[in-house]
């Protein structure tokens, strides 16, 4: 007897899959293994006919878009680093001044403290600390898995005897 196709049944909750719905998603999960699988061939077929055009190995993904730069923010920090620099100018000067007080140049420190905290966030820079590094992968396991496994090591379960 042939089986007739229905439509699949709506579930109750959007969480909990229908046999119909499941088999519907499974046919066309199937048609699009099939498909890249055919395209995987055809571009294989074309490396062979011409073996100095490069094929990617995946269709390209989509890039991720860079983010736009603010105009206000790059004049902003531009005019921050300018007020920086003139600041750095003046505390030199003011530190070769034997006439000037302490209170001067502590201020002038401070200015440069407030406006280089405003440069770093400005610069999308983290604080020192706040931002774990990503684990450093050892040479030796790089030159491994380049070379292969090495063969002057013993074998495991032999025991030499002298």
């Amino acid at each position: 007897m042939p089986e007739t196709v229905t439509a699949p049944v709506k579930s109750r909750s959007p969480t909990v899959w229908t046999p119909d719905q499941a088999r519907l998603a499974a046919k066309k999960s199937a048609q699009s293994r099939k498909a890249l699988a055919v395209q995987r061939r055809r571009a294989i077929k074309q490396a062979a006919n011409n073996p100095f055009q490069t094929v990617p190995a995946q269709p390209p993904a989509e890039q991720p878009q860079a983010p736009t730069i603010d105009r206000f923010a790059s004049d902003r920090l531009a005019r921050v680093r300018k007020q920086l620099i003139k600041l750095d100018s003046m505390l030199s000067h003011a530190c070769d001044d034997p006439d000037l007080d302490a209170s001067h140049i502590d201020k002038f420190a401070s200015a440069i403290a407030r406006l280089s905290e405003i440069e770093r966030q400005l610069a999308d820079r983290p604080l020192p600390g706040s931002r774990r590094p990503a684990p450093e992968k050892s040479a030796q396991s790089r030159a491994s898995l380049l070379l292969g496994p090495s063969t002057d090591q013993p074998v495991q379960g032999r025991v030499e005897q002298e």
